[in-house]
């Protein structure tokens, strides 16, 4: 019965051991999925940034709520309107690329948040934080509020977080 005991015992740890040659190899990374939410408010925006390139008015206004509103860093207390945000955003002509997108849902509320990376006069492309919120009305999202801040974290203070270093590691 100890034999049988320690054979058990011992092929767990067998199995349980990593390989030698395993053990030389380094950890490959893992690559992140695209949730269903990302997927769907990356069309969003990109239909968004379509009809902006194009000079879709008709088509920009569908997708903004009545009441839309744009907010920005350097004037948090006055929002720019949606007549005067179409003007602004119609006669630039300038999009970007959205990145590193999050959503979260919270049922006819999404919050979506990224990067839009934007060509500037420079070879280097400038980011701009973009939070947009998106409200459902019958089956349609449409954006609601627009927050913007383009300064760099390097240069800004926010309370409660280092910005010398990176906080925390991304763990998926």
């Amino acid at each position: 019965m100890k034999k049988l005991c320690l054979v058990y015992l011992l092929s767990f740890c067998a199995l349980t051991e990593p390989s030698l040659a395993a053990q030389g190899e380094p950890a490959t990374s893992r690559i992140p999925t695209v949730t269903r939410l990302v997927q769907l408010f990356m069309g969003l925006e990109a239909t968004l940034i379509d009809a902006q390139l194009k000079g879709d008015t008709a088509g920009l206004g569908a997708l903004l709520t009545d009441n839309f509103e744009m907010r920005i860093d350097a004037w948090p207390g006055e929002p720019i309107p949606r007549a005067e945000w179409l003007k602004r955003v119609l006669e630039q002509r300038r999009a970007g690329q959205p990145e590193q997108m999050a959503v979260h849902d919270y049922g006819d509320i999404a919050i979506a948040s990224f990067l839009l990376k934007v060509e500037g006069n420079t070879k280097q492309p400038t980011g701009v934080f973009i939070v947009d919120v998106w409200h459902r009305a019958s089956g349609d999202w449409k954006l609601a509020t627009r927050y913007a801040a383009s300064g760099t974290a390097s240069s800004q203070h926010i309370p409660g977080v280092p910005l010398k270093e990176k906080p925390f590691e991304k763990r998926y």
